[in-house]
Parts: C-alpha cells; structure tokens; sequence
C-alpha cells in the first residue's frame, strides 16, 4: 500500500498517514508502523503471523502489538503495493519472483499447526479446508514491490486452510492477468505467461489448475454479493460500488479459451532440473 503523504523521518512520526489504495480495511501509517482494524478472524491471523515470524519468513508484516483503539499494529514494510493494471510489474522477472514468493511462502506455513479452536473465514464455494494456509488475496496490490521486485504479502485477512493451488490459482488470474483486456496480450501470451509462472513456482500436477482459477473466480464473485448483502465489514463497499462485477468478464474470458489454455498450462507435469 501506498501512504497519500510520507514523512522526512517516518520512523519517528507522529502523524497517521491514510493509505490511499485500501478497499477492505481502514489502513494508516504511523512512522514505522501500520495500524489498521481488526477482522472478525483476527485471532487466527494474528496466530499465523506470529509463526511466520518465529521462522523467519520474511516476505511478511511482523506483528507487533494492539492499539488504544483495538487495531492491530504492523511493522510497515517499504515500497510500493502493485497496481491492478500490472504498470511497471508486468515484465517475466516480475512474475517469476512473485511465484517464488508465493511457493517461499506456502513452504514457510507448512510448519504450521493451528488451534483447532481458532476459526477462520471461508469464502463462498472455496474449499473447507486443505494442507497449509493459503494467503487467499494474493495480488498485486496485495503484494509489496521494492524497485521493481515483489518482497512481501501484505493484507492477511482472508487467509484461511485450503490446497495451495487455490492460491496460485488466484494468483494466474491477478498477475498473468486473465482479464478480458488486449493491453494484456493474445490468448497464446497469457497461456505461456501461466505455463512460466507454475514453472516459477514449481507446481508439479497441473491437472484442473484451469477449472481452479474458473472456481477461485466465481468464488470471489459470490463472496463479495454473499457478504456484500449481509454487511459484513470490508465487503459492503465492494459490493455497493459494484467492484467485483469485473469478476463475471474474467470468468466469461477463461471459459472462451479454457480448451487452449488447458493444451498449453495442463499438458504436462513439472519436472524440475
């Protein structure tokens, strides 16, 4: 995320500074922390940030505390989050480092065995459980780039257990992109786009990755109406504004070139060198 304004010396700033870029939960800065509300899953998050920590996993926000207010507060993490439209992230180096930051990730939660007791969010029509914990909104403006290169996932709200290709899944839909946009390139560039990314990251079976990202779509469609509706903190924006009606034109442009995209992505299984 990017603050509206930034201080001479922002490790000793007194002053909140509003994040220009979020949409779900309200963020500022203040020197070299973050403080932002709590979600209603914050005792399962906090609870995978700590892990995170404790291995030293460093493409994350290190948990630090809880404010007189009730949120919770973050070591800021410098750089720029990434935009929507990919500017200036959009090369191949990019999308190799972000699927290794994805697959450094998921190796670093592998280690993690949660509370039974601890209750995290499970978005409409997602898995109800899997291995690790996915991250779950792993985007670009979700993800912390410095000069260029991403370093660190940001925003861990929704994360939650479910298979790890859910979370690449969702990844090829923000970072190849799969939107129905020609600035993005033909089918054939996406689909080898994709094909890099899951080499990148090291996925061996890639049976049904393209039915996934079709689900991981929808899912994020549904969640925004289901949630949307029902008020629930961070969602009702989305929905008022009609922000994940975009979803539906994505899902409308991998089901018409699903079969291509199939023969290229799914056509064989990684065999590392």
């Amino acid at each position: 995320m990017t603050p509206t304004t930034g201080p001479s010396d922002p490790s000793h700033s007194p002053v909140e500074e509003r994040f220009a870029d979020g949409n779900m939960t309200p963020v500022v800065r203040r020197g070299d922390r973050v403080h932002r509300a709590r979600s209603a899953w914050w005792p399962a998050t906090h609870a995978l940030l700590r892990h995170l920590e404790e291995i030293d996993f460093e493409g994350s926000p290190r948990l630090l505390d809880m404010d007189g207010d009730g949120r919770e507060v973050l070591s800021y993490i410098a750089g720029e989050s990434g935009s929507s439209t990919l500017e200036g992230i959009d090369g191949d180096s990019a999308l190799i480092a972000i699927a290794r930051l994805l697959r450094a990730y998921h190796d670093a939660v592998a280690s993690f065995v949660p509370d039974p007791s601890l209750a995290w969010p499970r978005a409409v029509g997602a898995p109800a459980g899997g291995p690790i914990i996915c991250h779950n909104d792993a985007a670009p403006w979700n993800t912390i780039f410095w000069q260029g290169a991403p370093v660190a996932l940001i925003d861990w709200d929704l994360a939650a257990p479910a298979p790890p290709t859910w979370d690449i899944a969702y990844a090829l839909w923000r970072f190849v992109p799969f939107y129905p946009d020609d600035r993005f390139g033909p089918p054939d560039e996406r689909a080898r786009r994709a094909v890099l990314f899951c080499d990148a990251y090291g996925l061996v079976e890639r049976e049904g990755i393209v039915a996934t990202i079709l689900q991981r779509q929808r899912s994020a469609y549904d969640t925004v109406e289901e949630w949307g509706r029902a008020g629930l903190p961070g969602f009702v924006h989305l929905y008022e504004q009609g922000l994940h009606t975009s979803a539906l034109h994505d899902i409308a442009y991998v089901e018409l070139h699903a079969a291509s995209l199939r023969r290229t992505l799914e056509r064989r299984s990684y065999c590392p060198a």
